[in-house]
């Protein structure tokens, strides 16, 4: 799948980059891992994860180039009446603590997903600062 991609990063709960990138769906969230695995301490006790999950996004009032587009993707379909678009959501996690088997936290990601607009931007970038804002650590 090509096209533009938002790549944010988050450390501790603020978005320290946020950019749009041309190009394949492999070709970027490879780059972004090789970038991601070069801030990554391993003898840190971080994991190093990547993540895929396909995300919702309702195309409800969206402007019809870009819902044309996601539906060249074949991305779009119908639920519960409604029309909606299954967005690739990658996440790249290099500096994240585990507290026991239930909790854990990240402090330094990178999400990338396709650009479809700067609603959809704020949204990721409100995100990835609000899930690497620590809780426990002191």
């Amino acid at each position: 799948m090509s096209g533009k991609w938002l790549v944010v990063e988050a450390v501790r709960g603020r978005v320290v980059e946020s950019r749009v990138v041309e190009g394949d769906m492999a070709g970027v969230v490879k780059g972004v891992v090789r970038e991601a695995v070069e801030k990554w301490d391993p003898t840190g006790g971080a994991d190093f994860v990547v993540t895929r999950d396909d995300r919702e996004w309702d195309l409800e009032g969206e402007e019809r180039e870009i819902v044309d587009w996601l539906e060249g993707l074949g991305v779009v379909e119908e639920v519960d009446g409604r029309r909606v678009a299954r967005i690739p959501f990658f996440l790249v996690s290099y500096d994240n603590k585990s507290f026991g088997d239930t909790y854990y936290e990240e402090y330094g990601i990178y999400i990338i997903t396709l650009y479809i607009g700067e609603d959809y931007r704020v949204m990721v970038e409100e995100f990835a600062a609000s899930i690497t804002t620590s809780s426990k650590e002191g």
